[in-house]
């Protein structure tokens, strides 16, 4: 995607975002445009942790409150559910005007696509939105009749991981675990909104599993990656020893990605971290097997362009850790 037209006369642009996924991909997104984030102004109402995933931040401006009128283009990152700033983003800096261009969303998944601008019985639109995975003909075609143009871009996020060298990431802090010793489970946040009826599960199930199955391999760790969205669950005592916890708060963007580096692979459903271990060399696995027939479904017949392990039964979990690991002392 050609930056002609995005940045005219040193025009300011805001970034906006709330979830991390959607963070990463603005950010990596305005860099991969114009080489750089220095004098970008950034907002988020759930903290600027995100900002530890990339170097040279110094100039980027943070602001705790907007004021559309100092900012001559707008990107959003978004999420579902789609958060109340882009009613009032949206409605007020949209005009039904062809030759408006001011504001763009971007939208990193290919689920859940208009949904994303859905909020309180309407929908609120930009003026571009530029998606990153395939999107159905449906959702493309529904866009263009309600006059917003759209644009595909790789995603920036993966390129910007894919850059990167393990070797620079590597860290001696001690949060960061030995390499290759140790399975992260990064699951979405399905209880936090109560989409279980959506999954056929929840994510404390599938925690559960993991360490009744990885109890016969005393030698690999369970690392519980959390969402920054995620509640606190109800973990019964006898499995509180089972895994190593690691919030988005404990954990720097840097530490982040030397961790997902250095692992021997990533569980997960849908999450976006599949695609950023993917692009770092690190194995993919969805753990489906308590997953409802339309989940599992949709799931495996999107983003075909990543490889996973898709598991439908707990008990193709086991030889799947353990191909791993023998990789692993093969390479050595």
């Amino acid at each position: 995607m050609s930056t002609k037209g995005l940045n005219n006369n040193n025009d300011s642009w805001l970034l906006v975002f709330d979830d991390p996924g959607a963070g990463k991909s603005v950010l990596s997104w305005y860099l991969s445009e114009f080489g750089s984030l220095d004098q970008v102004s950034v907002f988020s109402e759930t903290g600027y942790e995100i900002l530890s995933f990339f170097e040279d931040l110094e100039n980027v401006n943070i602001v705790n409150k907007i004021d559309l009128a100092k900012y001559d283009k707008l990107m959003v990152g978004t999420s579902f559910p789609p958060k109340n700033y882009i009613k009032y983003l949206f409605s007020t800096l949209h005009s039904k005007n062809e030759t408006s261009n001011k504001t763009w969303a971007l939208v990193d998944r290919d689920n859940l696509v208009r949904e994303r601008f859905f909020l309180d019985g309407s929908y609120f639109l930009p003026d571009n939105v530029t998606y990153t995975e395939t999107l159905s003909d449906e959702d493309l075609d529904w866009f263009d009749r309600n006059g917003v143009r759209t644009t595909f871009v790789e995603n920036p996020y993966l390129k910007y991981l894919s850059s990167l060298k393990a070797e620079r990431m590597n860290s001696d802090r001690p949060n960061i675990l030995k390499p290759r010793t140790y399975i992260i489970y990064a699951p979405e946040p399905i209880s936090t909104f109560s989409l279980e009826d959506k999954f056929g599960f929840n994510e404390l199930e599938i925690l559960l599993d993991l360490c009744e199955l990885l109890k016969s391999t005393t030698d690999i760790e369970l690392v519980f990656m959390k969402h920054k969205n995620q509640i606190e669950l109800n973990v019964p005592f006898e499995y509180k020893a089972c895994f190593k916890s690691i919030s988005s708060n404990e954990i720097t963007g840097s530490d982040s990605i030397a961790l997902l580096m250095n692992s021997l692979g990533v569980i997960s459903f849908n999450s976006s971290i599949l695609n950023e271990a993917s692009a770092v060399g690190v194995p993919a696995i969805r753990a489906l097997w308590l997953g409802c027939d339309s989940f599992v479904r949709k799931v495996t017949d999107i983003n075909q362009t990543l490889f996973a392990y898709n598991l439908f039964d707990r008990g193709e979990f086991i030889p799947i850790v353990e191909y791993l690991v023998s990789r692993v002392e093969y390479e050595r």
